[in-house]
């Protein structure tokens, strides 16, 4: 289910062509009418337009424009893990694993939030953001068997791990709501993208549900709906009213796993076109079935992380140069949709947006720094004409 494939080296540097440029204009960037010719505001007559226009210039084969740096700044997906921590969870054996399905999960989940945010190995690094809660505070954290605790961002690899080993209080709303302990995972989760998550502009928000326990109706209940429909109620409600996104990693076959199922029917049928994987729902058997598909779906929640929004309109998509890295050294990336990057204004969005694909994407989302280097300058289909 993973997609991966190879990185192609194939861009010829269109900086190099602008030296030669003697004429600069300046661009119209975001205003109506920076698409049409005419409005570059360059010296000369250009047949009373009041200047060149980008179309101009590859019209007749000449360079107007000296290069000029464009600010890429990338999405951070928010992704809260919603951990089952029951008796159950913690209590039985894991297939393939001396660890209990709890313990195994805690350590894959460490692992991934060790790739996508700061550690003590990539002090840097920050892909994704991640926020913790348990659920339900049963036997190991509190006498309310169906609450979950409250949703806490957890901004670094240490700050997730101290957060899997502490029992915080349940959050207050579970006094008020339905006992199901999927739903109130679910609730606590909403709570924290509506007012807890220090206001993060993400656009791609995420709920990782990691459980044994399929919601069958099971906990005591002071409302007649069950389980699934409660909980299916919630996983409506994230993706309707705050463009959250339910990711469900089933541990072992013991129950019933069609309510998950049954998930991608309430948020638009199936997966936002920033996930990276076709799935928001995966069954674990076993120690190495849990590592992968934990790992699967926490990739394909990091290429999110590969849509730009750019601080000003290039002249043109064949305009833009994309390197990663620093300086001389950075490696160009081809204009390509597999391996490569894309021009993309994603749906008519409120600005330029750049998005990466492939093994371009899955290099930027593992560098230590992520430095995604965007200029606009000469067509890279032709050099100037002096």
């Amino acid at each position: 289910m993973r997609r991966a494939s190879s990185l192609g080296c194939a861009l010829l540097a269109g900086a190099l062509a602008t030296a030669a440029c003697q004429q600069t204009w300046n661009l119209d960037d975001l205003g109506p009418d920076a698409s049409h010719p005419g409005t570059g505001g360059a010296s000369g007559n250009n047949g009373g337009k009041g200047g060149f226009s980008p179309s101009d210039g590859s019209i007749d084969g000449r360079c107007f424009g000296q290069v000029q740096p464009i600010i890429a700044t990338g999405d951070r997906p928010l992704v809260v893990v919603a951990l089952d921590r029951s008796s159950e969870m913690t209590g039985t054996q894991l297939s393939g694993s001396n660890d209990s399905q709890f313990d195994e999960a805690v350590n894959d989940l460490i692992a991934q939030v060790g790739s996508y945010a700061p550690s003590g190995q990539h002090m840097n690094r920050r892909t994704i953001d991640f926020a913790y809660l348990g659920f339900p505070q049963g036997t190991t954290c509190g006498p309310a068997a169906c609450c979950a605790s409250t949703a806490d961002l957890a901004d670094s690899y240490s700050a997730f791990s101290a957060a899997t080993a502490t029992c915080d209080s349940p959050s207050n709303m579970c006094v008020q709501s339905t006992n199901h302990p999927l739903s109130n995972a679910l609730m606590s989760a909403s709570n924290f993208f509506e007012f807890g998550s220090g206001g993060s502009p993400a656009s791609e928000r995420y709920v990782l549900v990691i459980t044994d326990d399929a919601p069958s109706g099971n906990c005591s209940s002071v409302s007649t709906e069950d389980d699934c429909h409660a909980a299916q109620d919630e996983v409506f409600s994230l993706y309707q009213g705050l463009s959250v996104t339910t990711v469900v990693v089933f541990v072992g076959n013991s129950q019933s796993n069609s309510c998950f199922q049954n998930f991608a029917g309430d948020q638009g049928g199936g997966p936002p076109p920033y996930y990276g994987d076709d799935n928001l729902y995966y069954d674990a058997q076993g120690a190495q079935d849990l590592h992968d598909r934990i790992g699967t779906a926490i990739q394909a929640m990091a290429w999110g992380a590969c849509h730009f929004s750019l601080s000003s309109m290039p002249s043109s998509p064949n305009n833009l140069v994309v390197s990663q890295g620093q300086g001389q050294g950075a490696t160009p990336i081809p204009q390509d949709s597999k391996n490569g990057w894309t021009y993309d204004n994603e749906n008519g969005s409120t600005g330029p947006r750049l998005v990466l694909h492939g093994n371009a994407c899955s290099n930027y989302v593992m560098s230590e720094f992520g430095n995604l280097q965007v200029s606009d300058g000469c067509s890279t289909n032709h050099g100037p004409t002096p």
